[in-house]
């Protein structure tokens, strides 16, 4: 928001900003755009603070979460079995996921920390990682217990179905196109660090950062876990990316800086 300052008057380029809010009806000035110069300066800077400042609460961050549900038809879905090393063909049903990995501003929304290595002012709107599975499961619960609504982590099948683009994939390398500068935050673009959500292109059902940015925690237990690791998808800002998406394991007391999630709502 730009003012200019003259003797007499001050003007507020933007007035658009102010419709959007109820203070106007406390300066009929103010919402015309046009301030007394002393006076009103300072009502002006207070309502700027305001706006500013201003946290997201559980209602807002909910209302965010349903908006940026991508519904995806249900399938079916070719995958490796890491358990043998043979393709499975698995059959996956209708769900909703998150369009976005969950931010360090959503993050701090429910759980009141931000725990992100990547956390400096400014920061807000990057995926929240060095949360454990254990964490995020806390997140989860939280969140559903204030709100009465059902979040989760999706399962191995759902997240590689919308991964690939469901049924209107394209069979591209990557999750969006064939060339990863596109599409993924990885170790050649990212300047060693994580990068603000939805920055890059979508894949084909409209869902960002599925490659690169940050690896995804899973519901499932990796196979054969002696440890209780689960899986996680996707690759990192660290990652190189031989080809396609990548996958891993990690237990679920892990917290490091290249593991962030998304959800699925039921």
């Amino acid at each position: 928001m730009q003012i200019f300052f003259s003797p007499k008057r001050t003007f507020l380029t933007q007035k658009s900003l102010f419709k959007k809010y109820p203070f106007e009806s406390r300066s009929p000035a103010l919402a015309r755009g046009e301030v007394g110069a002393w006076g009103d300066i300072l009502f002006s800077f207070t309502f700027f603070t305001y706006y500013k400042t201003q946290k997201m609460s559980i209602s807002q961050l909910v209302e965010q979460l349903l908006q940026n549900m991508i519904m995806v038809e249900g399938g079916t879905l070719e995958m490796d079995d890491k358990g043998n090393g043979k393709p499975i063909t698995k059959n996956v049903n209708d769900f909703k996921i998150a369009k976005y990995l969950i931010t360090q501003e959503q993050w701090m929304t429910v759980m009141g920390e931000n725990p992100s290595h990547f956390n400096s002012k400014g920061n807000e709107a990057h995926p929240v990682e060095k949360v454990s599975w254990d964490d995020v499961k806390g997140f989860i619960t939280k969140l559903n217990i204030s709100t009465d609504k059902n979040f989760r982590l999706p399962t191995i099948p759902q997240w590689n179905f919308a991964s690939k683009g469901g049924i209107k994939s394209k069979d591209f390398k990557y999750a969006g196109c064939n060339n990863l500068d596109n599409v993924a935050w990885y170790y050649k673009n990212s300047n060693n660090q994580t990068q603000p959500v939805g920055g890059k292109t979508p894949n084909e059902l409209g869902i960002y950062d599925m490659n690169g940015n940050v690896f995804e925690w899973c519901n499932d237990l990796c196979s054969n876990s002696r440890d209780g690791s689960h899986v996680i998808c996707g690759g990192s800002w660290s990652e190189k990316f031989d080809g396609g998406s990548r996958r891993g394991s990690a237990a679920p007391h892990l917290r490091i800086d290249d593991i962030g999630f998304r959800l699925v709502y039921d």
